[in-house]
C-alpha cells in the first residue's frame, strides 16, 4: 500500500455503502455516446457528501467478446491505455495494486490534486475488470488536518458482453464520492456555493475519465482484434498445389 508523503492530506477510503449508489444507476438510460451521469450532494451540520457516477453501456462493433476479454484480462495493460503514464504508480502489478493521480481540482478556495491507491483485478468468470479504492492523498492541503474526517472513494466495474454477430458491448460504471466533515476554513461558505463547487469537481473528474477511458480503450480493443486476426492468418497453413 502506498504511504503518504510527509505533510500531505492522506486518509483511508470508507466505501461502506458506496456501492449502493452505483447500484441504483445500473439501469440508467444512456445517451448517444453510450454514457449517463448522475450527481449527488448533501450538506448538513458541517458534514458534506458529493459524488458522481458515470454509467457506460457502449456497443463496440467488429470486436469479438473473446478478443476484448483477452485484452482486458491484464489490468496493467488496460490502465496503461486509459490513464496517463506519468500519473500511474505501479505498486505491485501482480497483486493489482496501483496509485492513480487525478487532475488538479479547485473546491471553493482550496486547490489540490488527489492521488488514490486502488486495487484492480480481472474477474474471469464475470468477464469484467474491477477497481476499488483503498487509501487516498490530497496534495496541496498540507495545512489542513482532516485526514480522519474526510474519505475519498473510487469504484469501477467494466464488463465485456457479447453483442450480435462478432461484436461486443462495454457495460459498467465508474463512481467517485467525497464525504465527511468539512474543513473549518469552509464552515462559513453557503451550502449553495459548496454544491456548485462539488458539482464542478464531479464534472471535471468524470469528463476526464470519459475522455481518457472510452476513446483510447475502444481504439485499443480494435487494434487487438486486428492483431488477433493477423496472427490467425500467419498461423494458418499455406495451400500449395501438388503436382
Amino acid at each position: 500500500r502506498p504511504l503518504a508523503r510527509p505533510g500531505v492530506w492522506a486518509g483511508r477510503s470508507a466505501s461502506a455503502g458506496f456501492g449502493r449508489a452505483r447500484g441504483r444507476l445500473a439501469a440508467e438510460q444512456v445517451g448517444p455516446d453510450g454514457t449517463a451521469r448522475r450527481d449527488s450532494f448533501s450538506y448538513e451540520r458541517g458534514r458534506i457528501s458529493f459524488g458522481s457516477t458515470l454509467v457506460i453501456d457502449r456497443v463496440v462493433p467488429r470486436v469479438s467478446a473473446d478478443v476484448a476479454a483477452d485484452y482486458m484480462s491484464d489490468p496493467l495493460r488496460v490502465l496503461g491505455t486509459v490513464w496517463d503514464e506519468d500519473k500511474i504508480n505501479v505498486v505491485d502489478a501482480a497483486r493489482g495494486d496501483f496509485e492513480l493521480t487525478l487532475k488538479r481540482l479547485n473546491f471553493v478556495m482550496l486547490k489540490f490534486q488527489p492521488r488514490v491507491a486502488v486495487k484492480i483485478k480481472w474477474d474471469e468468470a464475470e468477464r469484467c475488470i474491477l477497481m476499488d479504492s483503498d487509501t487516498f492523498h490530497l496534495d496541496g492541503l498540507e495545512r489542513l488536518d482532516v485526514s480522519k474526517t474526510i474519505s475519498v472513494d473510487v469504484e469501477g466495474r467494466m464488463a465485456v458482453v457479447p453483442e450480435g454477430k462478432g461484436g461486443m458491448r462495454l457495460k459498467g460504471s465508474v463512481a467517485f464520492v467525497t464525504s465527511g466533515q468539512i474543513p473549518r476554513v469552509l464552515r462559513l461558505t453557503p451550502g449553495r456555493a459548496l454544491k456548485v463547487a462539488g458539482t464542478a469537481i464531479n464534472a471535471q473528474i468524470l469528463e476526464y475519465v470519459k475522455l481518457k477511458f472510452l476513446g483510447p480503450l475502444i481504439g485499443a480493443l480494435r487494434g487487438w482484434e486486428a492483431k488477433s486476426k493477423a496472427s490467425l492468418l500467419d498461423d494458418a497453413p499455406s495451400k500449395t498445389s501438388s503436382s
